[in-house]
């Protein structure tokens, strides 16, 4: 079968885009679940919104050959004295996991309309005065946003299809950071930017970088001549985060928690039900009971999401609890990991998962118009081997 150039271009830029961790039809889904939401809103009473409303939206929707015609969404909203106006805080798009205990893993293999849906959290001034056109309203002043979320979403699901198994520990690692991130506004304002580093490139929510950064792209039409000056406006947090988090350095930030934030770290140790004399205690010492108190809470966190994957009932428990405690050594006992190593060891995850994304985003910088030049073709064989060896200065030289 012969290819045509054009057909040829077509089929290099999709498996570039693949690689670079965009997948054909996403962005274009993502404006499609938009529209069908306000369409389906303008036939919805505003009697039905309440403290929450779900309906079914239909089309053909695709994301990487995935096919899917059906999806229910559901709209939450609660009372917010701290809002003048309506905000979506939070949006997903969810599962229900199957638990396969034997081999510490858990599935995703069922995204029926029964069993999985996207959601939407807004708070409002006051849901007593709540109508369809305050939330039509709010979805097109804010259209872009909104997209960039539905395709963050997009983007997860679309990881799970491919990859449907994972194992127990790892989610638990991802379910741990991300529960992490309210606490995380008690601590210390170094560990808070850390810990959020820690969920931000955490391998499950590092996938969805540059399918996000790409809607935003797409939408606004940027082109290779505007595309630095896109990327490094402050407004668009996703490159100037990953830059960032790239140079993260944990001993720069103990230093700078021994030099700025000693009472903040007592206290947290005080919350532990742990007493220190800090007047007689040494900064390094106060600091290294602060991260044996912050690594706990960590553990405690991964242990709970791995009990409720355990939870199921169990053919023969004493086999059951002596691989169980097996498991538990090896990914959760304190014993296994020291504090300091863990945090040392999340620092070069978090350096190299970021700079990962930054090379990926410098293949978006070849894709955003039609014609393929030489530079792209010439580089072909780098992006799509492995996004790992593009070199250094590849991307230094777009981003």
């Amino acid at each position: 079968m012969l290819v045509t150039e054009s057909q040829l271009k077509r089929i290099i830029t999709r498996v570039l885009m693949e690689a670079a961790g965009v997948p054909t039809g996403i962005t274009e889904t993502a404006n499609l679940l938009y529209n069908d939401i306000k369409k389906e809103l303008v036939n919805t009473s505003d009697e039905m919104l309440g403290l929450s409303c779900n309906f079914v939206v239909k089309n053909n929707y695709e994301i990487g050959g995935y096919k899917f015609n059906e999806i229910r969404v559901f709209l939450f909203f609660e009372d917010s004295r701290d809002h003048k106006s309506i905000q979506n805080t939070q949006t997903g798009l969810s599962s229900e996991p199957e638990a396969d205990i034997d081999n510490y893993k858990i599935s995703h293999v069922d995204f029926s309309i029964d069993n999985s849906s996207l959601s939407f959290h807004f708070t409002v001034p006051s849901t007593r005065f709540l109508d369809r056109l305050h939330i039509l309203r709010y979805l097109g002043r804010n259209k872009i946003e909104i997209i960039k979320n539905i395709t963050h979403e997009l983007k997860h699901r679309y990881d799970l299809i491919k990859k449907p198994d994972v194992k127990m520990h790892k989610q638990a690692n991802y379910n741990s950071y991300s529960n992490n991130i309210e606490s995380t506004k008690t601590q210390p304002k170094p560990i808070n930017n850390f810990l959020y580093a820690m969920y931000y490139t955490n391998e499950i929510e590092n996938l969805v970088k540059t399918s996000e950064l790409y809607s935003l792209l797409t939408q606004k039409k940027i082109k290779k001549s505007g595309f630095k000056q896109f990327v490094e406006n402050t407004n668009i947090y996703i490159y100037i985060t990953l830059k960032s988090f790239r140079d993260l350095n944990f001993k720069e930030i103990c230093d700078d928690l021994k030099a700025n934030y000693i009472n903040n770290m007592v206290s947290k140790i005080y919350q532990h039900n742990v007493y220190i004399d800090a007047d007689n205690t040494t900064p390094d010492e106060i600091l290294n009971k602060y991260l044996e108190t912050l690594y706990s809470d960590i553990l405690y966190s991964k242990t709970n999401t791995i009990n409720g994957y355990m939870s199921n009932e169990t053919p023969d428990v004493k086999d059951y609890k002596a691989k169980n405690d097996k498991y538990y050594k090896k990914h959760l006992s304190t014993a296994s990991h020291n504090y300091m190593s863990f945090f040392t060891g999340r620092q070069n995850e978090i350096n190299r998962n970021a700079d990962k994304v930054l090379r990926k985003i410098s293949a978006l910088y070849n894709n955003l118009d039609e014609s393929l030049d030489k530079k792209l073709l010439n580089n072909i064989f780098v992006i799509t081997e492995t996004t790992d060896k593009v070199p250094l200065n590849y991307y230094k030289n777009f981003i």
